[in-house]
């Protein structure tokens, strides 16, 4: 007996898409130069990394595939401080994903410097979004510093900055 798969198809007046596929992809990429780096100064709160992507979805049912990468370097401290970072990712205005959070307390658990040596690091990640639209949709990076010391984090600078975005149809 042979048995045969169907296949739940889309059709549009422009094509066949097929559920879980790849409708789109858009590529954001700013590679490590000190002058087109971003620096976290001072404990104020979320700052824009400059990781931003935007992405039109051909489907209100479609989810949208994110894959960011944000290198990050920590400053040498004399006085031996760690330093942390805390991290965001947002649609518009709308945080999507955080850093790890405890007890609904948000937390900057990245540690980026330790013992007052400066290091470098790559916040990586992916995640799947349901934007449940078709206007454009715009996707950022925000971070922001945690430490007792006057170090400065380096967003985008021992490293190339991406966003992938991927529109899978559903």
């Amino acid at each position: 007996i042979l048995k045969v798969d169907t296949i739940n198809e889309k059709t549009t007046g422009s094509g066949v898409y097929i559920p879980g596929h790849v409708i789109q992809t858009v590529i954001f990429e700013n590679d490590q130069t000190q002058s087109n780096h971003t620096v976290v100064s001072s404990n104020v709160g979320f700052v824009n990394t400059g990781n931003t992507a935007t992405i039109t979805p051909k489907f209100a049912t479609s989810k949208i595939l994110i894959d960011v990468h944000d290198p990050i370097h920590g400053d040498a401290d004399q006085d031996g401080h760690n330093t942390y970072a805390g991290w965001r990712l947002y649609r518009g205005t709308s945080t999507v994903l955080k850093t790890f959070s405890y007890n609904g307390s948000e937390n900057t658990t990245i540690l980026v410097s330790r013992g007052g040596q400066g290091a470098a690091t790559t916040m990586s990640t992916t995640h799947l979004d349901s934007p449940a639209t078709t206007s454009a949709v715009t996707y950022k990076t925000m971070m922001q510093r945690s430490s007792p010391s006057n170090r400065e984090l380096r967003v985008n600078w021992t490293g190339t900055q991406s966003m992938t975005l991927m529109e899978i149809a559903q």
